[in-house]
């Protein structure tokens, strides 16, 4: 099989050792386990169109995959499948000034994404734990929430263009410029437009069939996602409730009270922090943003006892 892709125009970079592989061959949790011999790992979308056409045409299995962050075995390869990563698929072509949307491969780490927008005083609208080592591709194939979805909605309101690779290796362009053409906007820095228009009513929005769709009707390729203006400021409070009832007030009163400004409400219980005590971050440095309130929190015994509900808000 390797022999004839390499054949193939457009192949990309591959990996078939034993100790590269192992890391492909397992999700986060090291619970589930393939056993993959082969993994591709494509640097355009001509070569992804390639791979999936020939793999098509031969009755080979494809396990496509991200940054391997999940905790469900989604990305993992149920026995031999070749695993296609989009890692190397990974540039960042441009964002629009005016309409703040941002042009990227499907295999950027969503904190260069971060980083890169910040730098433009812009924010990326999604913004998970797994920042770090996940890929833009993978969240919008999984549908990912994260903190802001409580603002800006799911990925199904900011992701505004997309590019896509079906099975049989054909591409299609839903409101996005080819690779080509925004990989020239960006190098004559042609801030007047973005190739993605933020409002688009033309015809079928069928971008919207890929994501969440975990790959299994095409591989995302590209990206084009709407991403509001940096905030000037930022203020969290973490407040303690009784009751789900006293939760549900609080939310009812911050929706009412802070409006369009309220960016993040996150839940957890007494048995969560207890986890991020053993297993988390150092609570007793007040250093590393400011956890040691929960350190306080958790070395109070009357907390415990009466079981609170912790309720984080963000503006």
């Amino acid at each position: 099989i390797l022999t004839n892709l390499m054949e193939t125009p457009d192949s990309g970079g591959y990996s078939e050792s034993g100790g590269e592989l192992q890391r492909y061959n397992q999700d986060w949790t090291n619970i589930y386990h393939g056993s993959s011999s082969l993994v591709l790992r494509p640097q355009n979308t001509g070569e992804v169109s390639s791979i999936l056409s020939y793999c098509r045409e031969n009755y080979i299995g494809i396990t496509p995959q991200g940054g391997n962050t999940g905790l469900c075995g989604g990305a993992t390869p149920i026995k031999n499948e070749i695993i296609l990563s989009l890692e190397d698929l990974n540039n960042i072509y441009h964002l629009d000034p005016c309409s703040g949307v941002l042009i990227c491969d499907a295999g950027c780490i969503l904190q260069n994404l971060h980083d890169y927008a910040n730098e433009r005083e812009f924010l990326l609208p999604l913004d998970i734990g797994s920042k770090g080592t996940c890929q833009i591709g993978g969240n919008i194939s999984t549908n990912a929430g994260g903190q802001y979805f409580f603002r800006f909605g799911s990925l199904h309101g900011t992701v505004v263009g997309m590019e896509v690779v079906l099975p049989n290796g054909e591409v299609l362009h839903f409101n996005i410029d080819s690779g080509i053409d925004a990989e020239i906007n960006a190098k004559q820095n042609n801030n007047n437009r973005s190739g993605s228009h933020r409002k688009d009513n033309t015809g079928y929005d069928l971008k919207h069939l890929f994501i969440g769709a975990e790959g299994t009707l095409g591989v995302v390729t590209k990206v084009a996602i709407a991403c509001p203006a940096l905030p000037i400021s930022r203020n969290s409070a973490l407040l303690i409730c009784n009751s789900y009832e006293k939760v549900l007030n609080v939310m009812k009163a911050a929706k009412e009270d802070l409006g369009e400004i309220l960016s993040a409400i996150e839940l957890m219980d007494w048995n969560t922090l207890q986890l991020v005590k053993t297993h988390g971050i150092n609570t007793s440095d007040d250093s590393n943003g400011g956890s040691g309130l929960l350190g306080e929190i958790l070395s109070a015994e009357t907390y415990g006892k009466s079981n609170p509900l912790y309720l984080l808000v963000e503006t």
